[in-house]
């Protein structure tokens, strides 16, 4: 988990993506992992694994303060910009 912060803070997603995956194989109850995966993703462009990724960190710990905010602000982005595409 750490080595894959450390690399998303030098934007390297693809990296750090494979750490989070790793993270979350081993530890398949880490919240945390899959809240980072999603945000991974959410910086690739690769919304559809994002939202799936938000979902399964929240399904894991639904009480999360950190997990929701990101999320909100995850489907709120991502629900005006396919509105806007709609049009």
């Amino acid at each position: 988990m750490k080595f894959g912060i450390n690399v998303a803070q030098y934007n390297l997603w693809r990296e750090a993506i494979t750490r989070f995956e790793r993270a979350a194989d081993i530890d398949p109850t880490y919240a945390a992992a899959y809240n980072n995966l999603a945000i991974a993703y959410e910086h690739q462009g690769d919304l559809p694994n994002a939202r799936k990724a938000y979902e399964k960190a929240l399904k894991l710990d639904p009480d999360n303060q950190y997990i929701k905010q990101n999320y909100e602000l995850f489907r709120e982005i991502n629900d005006r910009a396919n509105r806007q595409g709609s049009r």
